[in-house]
């Protein structure tokens, strides 16, 4: 799990150079923040999208929840998401953004982090299918909060 998803930061490095790279820029230190953030959301992706509860395992599939229980598997990921608040908390203060950031950040860590509290709390095949989107709209959030929409405001008004 953890090798496979070097290729994520790579696409982004790769990416980013069309920014720095063709214009003569330095990369910015922020950048290795936003590549951790991309690393350890490929992880909470690949996680979320296997947690199952027992009546919906596949045979020969292996599921977080099979490898490593109801409970830790659920744990796992959360940890990782909260990981990827502080990394993503470190990148927003680097890129100086404004403090909408921050708040939208910790808005998006509650909501993305219920799911997985309800999955804790009562297993079910309905709180899994959660995480699984959870960790979709937390990632594309991310991409989106780091780089997108920051690019986007500097591009319509002109700061760019």
């Amino acid at each position: 799990i953890f090798s496979h998803m070097f290729i994520i930061p790579i696409a982004d490095i790769y990416a980013s150079s069309y920014d720095w790279k063709l214009s003569g820029a330095e990369p910015s230190m922020g950048l290795l923040l936003f590549f951790a953030v991309s690393y350890i959301n490929g992880l909470i992706l690949e996680i979320g999208r296997k947690m199952r509860v027992e009546s919906t395992e596949e045979y020969g599939v292996v599921s977080y929840t099979k490898l490593w229980g109801l409970k830790g598997a659920p744990m796992v990921w959360i940890t990782l998401l909260l990981v990827d608040v502080v990394v993503a908390w470190l990148a927003i203060g680097s890129a100086h953004y404004s403090n909408t950031s921050y708040v939208v950040l910790g808005c998006l860590a509650i909501l993305s982090l219920t799911p997985a509290m309800w999955f804790i709390l009562k297993p079910a095949k309905n709180s899994a299918k959660g995480i699984e989107l959870a960790s979709l709209l937390w990632t594309l959030s991310m991409y989106l909060l780091l780089g997108g929409i920051p690019l986007l405001i500097q591009l319509l008004t002109g700061k760019a």
